[in-house]
């Protein structure tokens, strides 16, 4: 396929980004999103080591037989992804959170950012603070702070 038909619908991604600790003034971006295609069942995974001055080359992680752990198609109308403790997350379809600990290559559920059964609505967006915090705000306007335990 070409470069093109594996990009992600624009109005369906999301991206986070980190720095790349080999490299100063270097962050690690991750974008993730839904494929083009109907007949698809996996995300896009796109991702690219991005200096501060500009530059950096995409790349597209395939899906191939040999990957187990792919992230499943999310049909959900948001796309919140966070990077946190070493670990990029996604919150899918039910509030289902993913967890990539390979810089996006694979994908499982999460025991460990498993979300509390009483939140309410779909999370509709999440960040992280300089405290190691992670925010989540749903569409019934709940507004959630989290710690994970070390």
């Amino acid at each position: 396929a070409d470069a093109d038909s594996l990009l992600p619908v624009a109005s369906k991604a999301a991206i986070v980004s980190w720095p790349y600790g080999p490299a100063a003034n270097t962050d690690y971006v991750l974008m993730v999103g839904t494929p083009r295609q109907s007949n698809v069942t996996t995300m896009r995974v796109w991702r690219k080591i991005a200096p501060y001055e500009g530059g950096g080359q995409w790349v597209y992680m395939p899906v191939d037989e040999g990957n187990h752990y792919p992230l499943p198609l999310i049909t959900q109308a948001y796309l919140p992804m966070a990077y946190h403790s070493g670990v990029a997350l996604i919150v899918g379809d039910d509030n289902v959170v993913w967890q990539s600990v390979d810089q996006g290559i694979t994908w499982r559920k999460s025991t460990t950012y498993a979300l509390p059964s009483s939140v309410q609505g779909v999370v509709t967006s999440m960040t992280t603070d300089t405290q190691g915090r992670l925010w989540l705000l749903t569409t019934d306007g709940q507004l959630w702070k989290g710690a994970v335990d070390q």
